[in-house]
């Protein structure tokens, strides 16, 4: 899609990953490499020089880099059938502690783990809804045991390896009055052609994630006075449905924001810049929820796409954050430490807990004596891979449901600066 295609946005910056080759690649970061600059982006032509320095064009070879690094080893993984749909976790028997909802842990993470194998008694399956791509899936689930008129939408995360393609894209497009947005996150949601996002669909060809889920919320909005929406999410998960919240704001979905009770997410990237964070801040204040956005260790996931300053798309989160060490240690902070993982300070602790952390995992069955307690051979080998790749180890789904189970959490009000 060429620039004069893109009639919604006159601030937009596209990747071009599957075009530009490795060649390209290196010679963009020379010192008279901009000239290179269409065979790797597409932006506004008036936006070119925004660009030339050499921090901007590092960022987006290393963001290009990446993703071509990862659709590499997702082919191999699929040309040699490694690539497998099962999820290994641990086994959620009658010996596991119950959970202990305070306002911050909350039964999201749950049902969002335990949606990707089955539907428990206390829940009722309301949807099941893929979008556009197979990758792009969302649950939603009504309890019946404790109030029924609790829904849980669950935005499932990243589930194979060219997902993680999504998460190191910094494309971005700016919505008007909203802010710059991820372009992966927003694709994923139901972007339409020209990066518009259009009230209402008139023929839709296909099912897109946002305006389906939205119907079925305003349905159950209208016929349940008493409803009340929880939306969660873990990794891309996370992301939409921060994302989904933005669009119903922007579109003025005031009969759906009004019964949204809470967000909460969970390892999740970054998805906008400053504008779009005190967008998103002052929707949380307008429609009264809450949102927390849970951070394991040094989990990588939440520290990309990097905040990069004034000279490019500063991604900036929005709210505090529900920080928990490797250790289950829990605080409210602004901001996570280590804010952009590239800090070289902090590479020995990020080895250090993924050490730990694969330690750990080896003791449990035996501290416990049961091998109920095995983590699964899946999981791992993603310990394994966290010593080898810094803080990979620490955005497992796993991390985050044990966070929430075994967690202790010092009060609200001692909120403090990473």
């Amino acid at each position: 899609m060429g620039s004069e295609d893109h009639q919604f946005s006159d601030d937009y910056l596209i990747l071009k990953p599957e075009e530009a080759t490795l060649l390209d690649l290196f010679l963009f970061i020379l010192p008279f490499g901009f000239r290179k600059i269409r065979k790797l982006v597409d932006c506004p032509a008036a936006k070119e020089n925004s660009y030339r320095s050499i921090q901007s064009r590092l960022i987006i070879f290393v963001s290009i880099l990446f993703q071509k690094l990862v659709l590499a080893i997702s082919n191999l993984a699929k040309k040699f059938k490694l690539m497998r749909g099962k999820l290994w976790a641990v086994s959620y028997k009658p010996y596991a502690p119950k959970v202990n909802c305070r306002d911050w842990k909350i039964v999201g993470v749950h049902r969002l783990f335990t949606s990707t194998q089955h539907c428990p008694d206390c829940c009722r399956r309301l949807l099941e809804g893929f979008i556009e791509k197979a990758r792009t899936c969302a649950f939603m689930f009504q309890t019946t045991s404790t109030d029924p008129n609790v829904i849980i939408l669950a935005f499932k995360g990243t589930s194979q390896c060219c997902d993680c393609a999504v998460d190191v894209n910094f494309s971005w497009c700016s919505i008007p009055g909203v802010g710059r947005i991820h372009m992966g996150f927003m694709q994923a949601l139901g972007l339409q052609e020209a990066f518009h996002w259009p009230d209402e669909l008139p023929k839709p060809n296909s099912d897109f994630a946002y305006y389906t889920l939205r119907q079925q919320l305003r349905d159950i909005a209208k016929s349940n006075d008493n409803a009340r929406f929880i939306f969660t999410g873990h990794s891309l998960g996370g992301a939409l449905a921060v994302l989904f919240v933005t669009i119903l704001a922007y579109h003025n979905e005031s009969d759906v924001l009004e019964k949204l009770q809470a967000v909460y997410t969970f390892g999740q990237p970054r998805v906008g810049d400053p504008k779009f964070a005190q967008f998103m801040e002052n929707t949380t204040k307008k429609y009264d929820f809450k949102y927390y956005r849970y951070v394991y260790s040094f989990d990588l996931v939440s520290r990309i796409p990097f905040n990069c300053g004034d000279f490019f798309c500063s991604y900036k989160h929005f709210g505090g954050c529900v920080y928990f060490d490797c250790c289950y240690n829990g605080k409210f902070l602004e901001e996570q430490p280590n804010n952009n993982y590239y800090w070289p300070i902090y590479l020995i602790p990020q080895f250090l807990a993924a050490l730990w952390e694969f330690i750990r995992s080896l003791m449990i069955p035996l501290v416990k004596c049961s091998w109920d307690y095995f983590e699964g051979f899946g999981n791992l080998k993603n310990r394994v891979l966290g010593l080898f790749i810094p803080a990979t180890s620490a955005h497992m789904l796993l991390n985050y449901i044990n966070s929430t189970r075994y967690g202790k959490i010092q009060p609200s009000k001692d909120i403090k600066k990473a």
